[in-house]
């Protein structure tokens, strides 16, 4: 999914849902679910790739991205 499109994933307001997984006793992984919620102006469940409303904002780049702008 290209940054530039207008859906939940690329908005400020969307807090993707996780999940943990224990593999043994020294490893734990965390997986992004197909899941979340928009923050504004309440919770309201979400997917990644839902149409973006009438409240979005693009998000900033992710740190990664700013470290390496040209990747």
């Amino acid at each position: 999914m290209e940054q530039n499109e207008n859906t939940c994933e690329n908005c400020k307001h969307f807090r993707q849902h996780y999940i943990k997984e224990e593999e043994g006793a020294s490893r734990i992984i965390i997986q992004k679910i197909h899941a979340g919620h928009c923050a504004k102006p309440r919770l309201r469940s979400k997917s990644p790739q839902d149409t973006a409303c009438e409240r979005f904002e693009e998000k900033e780049n992710s740190l990664n991205e700013r470290k390496n702008p040209e990747a």
